[in-house]
């Protein structure tokens, strides 16, 4: 049987490691300093589209709620891409039903078929919906 000195060692050291333990991510969680603390969450705020701030309608500090307008974006290049869409969607469909120019391959004897080569059927197809 151990004796109970060491048992009662070997339990204090591991007290003693918890604590700090749980100490360390107490801190890590919950970060202060001597001159303030912090006990709110970081948000971290990102962007859909991009373009330069124009106007910024919060204030620091200002307490906000979910909807409230924070700032104002340029919109002139997403108006302009907006407005190129439509054309850059018809040049690509027009493009991709060009039917491919391909010249008869020779076979292994070397002699080019005398048949034209069939056209092909287009990958994609626009209609309407119904």
């Amino acid at each position: 049987m151990k004796s109970p000195k060491l048992l009662v060692l070997a339990a204090t050291v591991l007290a003693i490691g918890g604590g700090l333990y749980f100490y360390w991510r107490h801190t890590a969680a919950h970060p202060a300093s001597d001159d303030s603390y912090l006990q709110a969450g970081v948000l971290n705020i990102t962007q859909q589209v991009s373009g330069a701030i124009v106007a910024v309608d919060a204030t620091e500090n200002q307490l906000v709620a979910q909807g409230d307008t924070l700032f104002t974006i340029d919109t002139s290049a997403l108006l302009a891409a907006q407005q190129a869409a439509p054309a850059q969607l018809d040049a690509a469909r027009q493009s991709s039903f060009r039917p491919a120019q391909t010249s008869p391959q020779p076979t292994r004897s070397g002699r080019v078929p005398s048949r034209p080569p069939q056209k092909q059927k287009p990958i994609l197809t626009v209609g309407k919906a119904r």
